[in-house]
């Protein structure tokens, strides 16, 4: 077979060159004898490619390897033989490949036809010089064509926490490539509609195929995988994956589509041959391909229902666009329509701004004919508003309104004119700064700006006015002066003065009970303030405790602590048990009690601790006990020191058949089978007396009569004197066992199909006869058996009809034996008998004529008549002195000569190899 590159020259060798050869340096071309060599060279490699072409030509066709190489090869080689005998000269070698190999081999040139999926196509056309697609692949499903294909997104059918498409973000995603259509951008392309990025929001993890995505799901290496659609199906129908095992997200109905889906359907892979391929050889493997038919050993092998016309791949082109993917992630030229889609608020907030301004200047020169109306209703509305409002100019009132009249309990203005706020307020503020200094400085700061300060003055009768006062700087008629507003908050200092006696009680309270106490800020669960009891508690000083966050002491999640916090804060419920953790690591169990109380006008969570770990661990221990009594799956019966049953379990009262009141008061002797002996009974009591416990196997009796198997473990059970209190039996019924190894003994001694014995059990016996006859001093008979025709008639009906006619044949042939004869499968149609205690020499003559009778009787199937004969092999022993293997040997090679006899027949080994 010629070089792969000389294939190459003959694609791309033709009558005419698409550029005419290049000179070298200007110069007019070489000399006259090279150019004759050269020209002699050529003719002798046209020669040479016509009689090279005349054989054989060779095309390369590289496979994208989405599968393990190996299940490629088995699909698609027989695909490349066909091509190669729908061509007739041209033989096409299979590369298995995987992307990248592919792209490397399309850059050298090594490759003259493609198969490969939709997107890795259009990055492969935007690299080289590829023709279109000569055709699309029709996928084949339980009889069902597709010629689409799609994303599935899978996870393990026991994960609860995704279900939805938005449950994979933040996940590890298993994924065979970036590059795979079905194994990555269908599932991106879906997750990027549903708000999420692939490459951003998804830990994607390269496993580098769609065999490797489903094993690391399945192993937990990562929580969900993208696969191409079919492949769940492929793995399923090749036994190496139970599909059950796993579930699809976000799955889609495609009417007529065969395969589980995510995504939505796109083109199936292209056929692709490339440029320098010859036209009429491309048009052939076009044709070739068309004519592919589903019942075809190549469509059957690949799974396909075969080949269609190209399809329209602008739908994966329009994904991978919008994906940013290969050949498309380059950045777009810049458009001013890009400008606006990119940054259309920002201009319009800017073309908004542009407009403000000029409609500013049209408002302020309005704003200058209201400010002058403005001034004019400043007056009535300061006379007329309900707060206490005045004018200072100098640090005298100027004015006033008569709300601040009627706060300071005033009639007539010029008892409060001209006064300052000294004046008017005792001599000292509640913060001790005397009212003097203290208005002159608040004054003296308002001349910079607003400020806002409390301010207690006094009324005319004497009695405290509480303020909220708030200082704004003025002019008025071109003078500085002061605009000062009361809000009176007298009420509001008396509840909180009453607030703050109480929470001095409560203070006291707190610090001084006995209970572990908590204050807790409910929304971040910081520990405001603990107690001395507290402090003592936990073990941390009381200065480390409060500030500390409560999940250093609360064992839970912290999600679920601010779940309870809420809901003690809503008062929907007040009373929690909590694992709390003490300073040196101990664990506690706690009983908390935590109600909403306001301290220091915060709202905060008021929350009682106690301690009840060994109130929990008495608890526990009385349940373990009842649980493990009562749920236990063995038996447990105990009785008393006179061997009187006093309590027997569920379990006990199931496997007996009893009801407890008639086990009450009797005895175990009350299960007795009577296979145990007595000294069997009296070895047990030896052991109690002298061990204090017994275990083995005993067989009992259920109340309806049944016996059973049951592995006892018995225990004697003494008071802190030595004195025996009572006995405790602790049993299971193993019946099941028993019974279940008797069947696998079966098993393993008899034929699957047949029941006959097999070959262990056949050597048993034979050694068994071959002992007896040496014993007895009889003869032993020793048939190798053959079906004559069984071949035939299975290759032509199938394996189900060959399993009948030697089910039927067994059961004939066992029939024709004596009691003591054992018949035995070896083989597919192979069968061995052994006849045991034989007198005479021709005693073993008419068993054989039974057998080859039973077996060349007609067999009816259905409706089909089955006939075979038998062609047996006999050896005598002791007369054939030997072990078994001998034995068996021998009546073998007696079995070929009556083959070689004319079937139907037996012969007789005779001493010397061959049968008589």
């Amino acid at each position: 077979m010629r070089p792969v590159f000389f294939d190459r020259w003959l694609l791309n060798s033709g009558p005419a060159m698409s550029h005419p050869p290049a000179r070298r340096n200007g110069g007019s071309g070489a000399p006259a004898g090279v150019r004759a060599l050269a020209l002699f060279l050529g003719v002798l490699m046209l020669i040479a490619s016509a009689l090279v072409g005349a054989t054989e030509r060779t095309l390369i066709l590289g496979v994208y390897a989405f599968r393990p190489k190996p299940v490629m090869v088995a699909r698609y080689q027989p695909l490349a033989d066909h091509l190669g005998r729908q061509l007739g000269d041209t033989r096409v070698e299979l590369r298995i490949l995987d992307q990248t190999a592919m792209e490397a081999a399309l850059a050298l040139g090594e490759l003259d036809l493609i198969f490969t999926n939709p997107s890795h196509y259009l990055i492969l056309r935007a690299r080289n010089r590829l023709t279109g697609a000569l055709a699309t692949q029709v996928d084949l499903a339980d009889g069902m064509p597709a010629d689409r294909l799609g994303g599935v997104i899978l996870t393990r059918a026991d994960r609860d926490d995704i279900t939805r498409l938005t449950d994979l973000r933040d996940r590890v995603i298993a994924i065979p490539g970036a590059k795979h259509l079905g194994g990555y951008q269908a599932q991106a392309y879906e997750l990027l509609e549903a708000g999420l990025s692939a490459a951003d929001d998804l830990r994607l993890l390269q496993v580098g195929g769609h065999d490797a995505v489903v094993e690391a799901v399945l192993t937990g290496r990562a929580d969900a995988g993208f696969v191409r659609t079919g492949i769940l199906e492929s793995m399923a129908r090749e036994s190496s994956l139970d599909i059950r095992r796993l579930r699809v997200i976000g799955a889609r109905e495609h009417p007529g589509f065969p395969y589980r889906a995510s995504t939505r359907l796109y083109p199936a892979w292209p056929f692709v041959a490339l440029p320098h391929v010859d036209a009429r050889l491309t048009r052939r493997i076009a044709s070739a391909l068309f004519a592919l038919e589903s019942t075809d050993p190549a469509a059957r092998a690949a799974g396909i229902d075969g080949f269609a016309p190209p399809a329209d791949y602008q739908p994966v082109e329009q994904l991978a666009r919008d994906l940013r993917l290969p050949p498309y992630d380059a950045p777009p030229a810049f458009t001013l329509a890009d400008l606006w889609q990119r940054h259309a608020p920002a201009i319009l907030v800017a073309a908004g701004l542009l407009l403000v301004l000029i409609g500013g200047g049209l408002v302020l020169a309005r704003q200058n004919r209201r400010l002058r109306q403005a001034r004019q209703r400043f007056s009535t509305l300061f006379e007329e508003s309900p707060e206490p409002m005045w004018i200072l100019v100098d640090g005298h009132f100027l004015d006033c309104n008569r709300a601040a009249l009627s706060a300071l309990g005033h009639v007539d203005r010029r008892a409060v004119l001209g006064h300052s706020p000294a004046d008017l307020s005792p001599a000292r503020q509640p913060d001790g700064e005397d009212s003097t200094g203290k208005a002159e400085r608040l004054l003296t700061a308002a001349a910079e700006g607003t400020i806002q300060f409390e301010w207690v003055h006094r009324r005319a009768d004497g009695v405290p006015l509480y303020a909220d006062v708030s200082l704004t700087p003025i002019r008025i008629d071109g003078r500085a002066a002061i605009l000062c507003v009361w809000h009176d908050i007298t009420e509001r200092k008396r509840a909180e003065t009453a607030l703050h006696e109480s929470e001095a009680r409560f203070r006291q309270f707190f610090e001084k009970n006995h209970s572990v106490m908590l204050m807790i800020e409910p929304a971040s669960g910081v520990i405001l303030g603990a107690n001395h009891a507290a402090a003592k508690f936990y073990g941390y000083p009381r200065e480390v405790l409060s500030g500390m966050p409560i999940e250093r002491i609360n064992m839970l999640p912290p999600a679920e602590i601010a779940a309870e916090r809420a809901r003690a804060l809503s008062e929907e419920r007040n009373y929690f048990n909590f694992p709390h953790r003490l300073a040196d690591g101990e664990i506690r169990d706690v009983e908390v009690y935590s109600t909403p109380v306001v301290v220091a006008g915060q709202r905060i969570l008021f929350t009682i601790v106690h301690d009840i770990t060994e109130r929990k661990r008495a608890e526990a221990r009385l349940r373990l006990a009842a649980s493990v009594f009562t749920h236990a799956r063995e038996g447990i019966l105990i009785t008393d020191a006179d061997n009187r049953i006093v309590e027997a379990n569920d379990a006990c009262l199931r496997i007996t058949g009893y009801s407890r009141e008639e086990l009450l008061g009797a005895t175990p002797g009350l299960f007795k089978s009577g296979r145990q002996t007595s000294e069997f009974y009296a070895g047990m009591w030896r052991a109690l007396a002298e061990q204090g416990y017994w275990n083995g196997e005993i067989w009992n009796r259920r109340r309806d009569g049944e016996i059973y198997a049951e592995l006892l473990t018995v225990s004697v059970v003494r008071d802190d004197s030595g004195r025996i209190r009572h006995h405790v039996a602790l049993f299971t019924d193993i019946t099941p066992i028993k019974r279940h190894q008797r069947q696998l003994e079966r098993v393993a001694h008899h034929d699957a199909l047949t029941g006959l014995p097999n070959r262990i059990l056949l050597a048993d016996r034979l050694d068994q006869a071959m002992r007896q006859a040496r014993r007895q001093g009889r003869l032993l008979a020793v048939a190798y058996l053959d079906l004559d025709g069984f071949k035939a008639i299975n290759d032509a009906h199938g394996h189900g009809v060959g399993d009948e006619l030697l089910i039927q044949l067994a059961r004939r042939m066992e029939a024709t034996l004596r009691e003591d004869d054992t018949l035995a499968r070896v083989g597919g149609d192979e069968f061995v008998a052994v006849l045991a205690g034989l007198d005479g020499d021709d005693d073993w003559r008419p068993v054989l004529d039974r057998l080859l009778r039973a077996a060349s009787e007609p067999v009816r199937i259905g409706g089909i008549e089955a006939r075979v004969s038998a062609s047996l092999g006999v050896t005598l022993y002791p007369r054939d002195p030997g072990d078994a293997e001998q034995l068996l040997r021998h009546a073998d090679a007696a079995l070929y000569q009556a083959k070689q006899d004319g079937r139907n027949r037996y012969r007789l080994f005779d001493g010397a190899g061959a049968g008589t």
